[in-house]
């Protein structure tokens, strides 16, 4: 967009404090309509501007980009330069990773199972809403195996842990891409087909310092009045989008156009930051419901910017209960800790806290090593000689000349055990403030019991607890806005011509291979049937399609079938639960699964054959329980049994370490 700049008019040139030409007039001179626009646009651009480098009393007087820079510094170990000064130059500048291996130990920790919006219709209770609301998880299911979703959780949590707030944007793309075709006859043709890899639901990580917002102080995104996201990508990327808008042409290389209110002009330019590239400012403002682009400062809207619609829509019921498409911003935020009641949209990163105890571990390091250096190769001191002793002989090794009366003594200037201690209390209390050494997988000279490290899960758990919740916050309005995107790109259909000339909609379908039920590995077909709209099936018209489905496919198969039209105007709620994200010891995990096996089916009042699947058969054949379950009945005689704990579990839960634990979960 370019920012507000002062300067000095003269013809057509515009002139820099110099005298020297700063921009000319640009062949760009829009209508009025857009001119008010992008001066309106500006002025917001502005704003978020001057926010991301304003400093803040919640961030200790430093600026959002200024803390950034800091934070990922100290993530990827920045090491200062050596000292020029030869006196100087022999000290030890490195410094102790413990916020960086902190950090990946959290974020190995928290996306160690992957997050799935857990949706549900609003009305559970009814059973067509109860299997709409499994169908939509499905469907998202579907969607995120077929995207990055998962690598994308993985570098959110990471964002979120050393930046001052993760954004995240999702979105639906249909990208087309030619390939080449070789014939039976050697000519080669070109297609035009889907990209597999670039359509579809996608989402995106967005840095913090890409995205421009209005008002710092309000904590929910979708109540900001404007959000702008601007991003650096190749000029061939943004003609390759943009270049069937008429405005396009303007569009140069290296080339800024800048709006000046003084005369409405617009001038060009010159801008060696952007070479090979092109500035993509995306404006968003929800009140007004326009979303447009400004390519190197080039409107690329509807000729009226009234007219540009934001994209991404949710359905909700009005006043008299009918559905109205409502924009929304496509974007949900978090982050590691609140800093205040949830005022400040933005949060304390896990390494901005751990920041002054990391700054004082590598002081106290770079001490000990120094005074190690000085221990192993010690300076001297000269004893007899009548000179003023120089203290450039304080280095490793150091030596001088000397008469012939004069002594030469080791100077002995350490405590290194002091040194050593300080280390070790620094370390302890950032343990305490992020994780503990084994839950990071680090061995320690102690030894703990089963119990014990039991309770080290229990405390790893409860420390990240809070940044559990702030990442389910994050997982729940993505959810949402999955849900959008399904419901507007995945459930209409698309005008299909058939034989006679007469047309259909059609709907597409999806397969999710590898689901399990019930103990067995299924494959789950999901259709949206046409012939379903506007129809209000009787029971027994129900029972009638179902046995009629259930004769289209074998019994590795479920088959769903759903009426468009209920599904979209349907509401879904969704739920993460934090506790869900951290999982427990695998081992523990089975150990008190088989104890429960032991117990419950010595129970009368238990199912004994879902007990031995769940309990027993699927703990130690995850997923492929039908394998081994037997069919039909068993007799009863050799289905009794149980009440006995098998050695492990004894081990485990009564006379070993995790003694007592039960009573504790």
């Amino acid at each position: 967009m370019g920012r507000i700049w002062k300067n000095k008019m003269k013809g057509e040139l515009i002139l820099d404090n110099k005298g020297q030409p700063e921009a000319m007039k640009s062949m760009y001179q829009p209508s009025s309509k857009i001119r008010d626009f992008t001066s309106e646009v500006k002025v917001d651009y502005e704003t978020g501007y001057n926010i991301n480098h304003k400093p803040f009393q919640e961030f200790n007087n430093r600026s959002l980009i200024t803390i950034m820079n800091d934070n990922q510094r100290k993530f990827n170990n920045y090491i200062e330069p050596k000292s020029e000064d030869p006196n100087e130059s022999w000290r030890w500048n490195g410094i102790r990773p413990i916020t960086r291996s902190k950090i990946i130990s959290m974020a190995a920790h928290l996306t160690a199972r992957t997050i799935f919006p857990n949706t549900f219709a609003q009305n559970d209770q009814d059973e067509l809403d109860k299997q709409a609301g499994n169908t939509m998880r499905d469907l998202i299911k579907y969607n995120i195996k077929h995207s990055d979703y998962e690598e994308k959780n993985l570098f959110a949590v990471l964002s979120a842990l050393v930046n001052p707030i993760v954004w995240m944007k999702v979105e639906f793309n249909e990208v087309i891409q030619t390939i080449k075709e070789r014939q039976d006859n050697g000519e080669l043709t070109y297609r035009e087909v889907v990209d597999e890899v670039l359509s579809g639901l996608q989402s995106h990580i967005v840095p913090a310092d890409e995205m421009l917002i209005a008002d710092p102080y309000q904590y929910d995104e979708q109540k900001q009045r404007f959000l702008i996201r601007k991003r650096m990508i190749d000029y061939s990327d943004a003609k390759a989008l943009y270049e069937d808008h008429k405005n396009f042409q303007y569009v140069q290389r290296g080339v800024r156009a800048l709006f000046n209110e003084d005369d409405g002009m617009f001038y060009d330019q010159f801008d060696d930051s952007l070479d090979s590239l092109a500035e993509e400012v995306t404006y968003y403002n929800r009140q007004k419901d326009i979303e447009v682009v400004f390519v190197n400062g080039i409107y690329l809207g509807d000729d009226d910017p009234a007219e540009n619609m934001m994209s991404h829509r949710r359905t909700v019921k009005d006043q008299n209960g009918k559905p109205v498409e409502v924009p929304i911003y496509p974007f949900s935020k978090s982050g590691y800790e609140p800093i205040d009641e949830g005022r400040f949209i933005f949060y304390k990163s896990a390494v901005e806290k751990l920041a002054p105890e990391q700054d004082l571990v590598d002081t106290m390091y770079r001490m000990v090593m120094d005074g190690t250096f000085l221990s192993v190769m010690p300076p001297v001191a000269l004893r007899g000689v009548g000179e003023e002793f120089d203290e450039q002989v304080i280095y490793p090794g150091g030596v001088t000349s000397l008469p012939q009366e004069g002594s030469v003594e080791p100077l002995q200037i350490t405590n290194l055990n002091a040194g050593y201690r300080a280390l070790q209390e620094i370390e302890r209390s950032m343990s305490e403030s992020s994780q503990d050494k084994i839950r990071q997988g680090i061995p320690t000279s102690e030894s703990k019991t089963a119990f014990e490290m039991a309770q080290v899960e229990r405390n790893a758990r409860i420390q990240l607890g809070l940044f559990g919740k702030m990442i389910a916050r994050l997982v729940t309005k993505t959810g949402y806005l999955m849900i959008d995107l399904i419901i507007h790109h995945q459930t209409v259909g698309q005008v299909e011509e058939i034989l006679g000339g007469s047309v259909r909609m059609k709907y597409r379908s999806f397969l999710l291979p590898d689901e399990e039920k019930e103990g067995k590995r299924i494959t789950k077909k999901i259709e949206f049937d046409e012939s379903l709209v506007g129809k209000e099936l009787t029971p027994k018209e129900r029972e009638r399609k179902e046995d009629q489905m259930a004769s289209e496919i074998d019994e590795d198969m479920e088959l769903v079938r759903i009426n468009p039209e209920r599904f979209a105007n349907m509401k879904f709620l969704i739920t993460v639960s934090a506790d869900n994200m951290i999982p427990e010891s695998e081992a523990f995990e089975k150990a008190i699964k088989l104890e429960a096996y032991d117990r419950m089916i010595a129970n009368p009042y238990t199912e004994h054959k879902s007990v031995t699947r769940d309990f027993l058969v699927n703990v130690v054949a995850k997923g492929e329980a039908d394998k081994y379950m037997a069919k039909g009945e068993i007799p009863a005689q050799m289905a009794a049994g149980g009440g006995k704990t098998t050695p492990l579990v004894e081990q485990a839960t009564k006379t070993g370490a995790l003694k007592g634990l039960l009573n504790q979960q």
